[in-house]
């Protein structure tokens, strides 16, 4: 039934390679025909807010090389959130003073959700990305205050679909470097630390 309407990435009885089993580093992988997305010839979170829906970015990260990649693809602001004495009022202030549309987090830390909920203006909406423990919402402030929460696992066929036309049109840039397979030991230490900006794709050839 998910399936059917569109929502196959909370099927029951779905499996998924790197979960459910092991395999997923390999040159060839047998899929369905129809759970396959054709790849067009030709951190992307922030050019599709942009380029897709208009909006206006403020970027939560930490380091130069995160400023950088995030004000490049086009984020209105960056705030580090190590430099930050109190990150809440920054996104506040950024945010026209008072708060911000939507929160993305994609980061796992129970306490990153905290603060989002409370940066968030009126009607604002919290799309829970990162995987984290469980979080306390203040339903005597959130509820006033009409606050959603939304949570995302992963898109289905038409959202990837869509999301590789915009691609193929030119209309978003892709930030990757390429290492070989037996460099996956360093760039798991490289992600854990988060010391790259992007993603990083492995030649499983090499």
């Amino acid at each position: 039934m998910n399936a059917r309407t569109g929502n196959e990435s909370i099927c029951p009885s779905a499996v998924q390679t790197g979960f459910g089993f092991d395999g997923t580093f390999q040159q060839y992988a047998v899929s369905y025909a129809a759970h396959v997305t054709p790849i067009p010839e030709c951190h992307l979170a922030i050019q599709y807010a942009i380029n897709a829906f208009g909006l206006r970015v403020i970027a939560v990260d930490t380091g130069d090389h995160k400023k950088e990649l995030c004000l490049r693809l086009g984020a209105e602001t960056f705030i580090d959130f190590k430099d930050s004495v109190n990150i809440i009022e920054d996104v506040i202030r950024a945010a026209d003073g008072v708060g911000a549309h939507a929160a993305i987090v994609t980061s796992g830390l129970t306490a990153v959700y905290g603060q989002s909920l409370q940066y968030l203006r009126r009607g604002g909406t919290l799309v829970a990305v990162g995987v984290s423990g469980k979080i306390e919402v203040d339903m005597v402030t959130a509820i006033p205050r009409n606050i959603k929460i939304k949570t995302v696992f992963v898109g289905n066929r038409e959202e990837a679909r869509q999301a590789l036309d915009m691609l193929a049109r030119g209309r978003i840039q892709t930030t990757c470097r390429v290492e070989p397979l037996a460099k996956l030991p360093e760039v798991f230490n490289e992600m854990e630390e988060g010391k790259f900006a992007g993603r990083i794709v492995l030649d499983l050839w090499n």
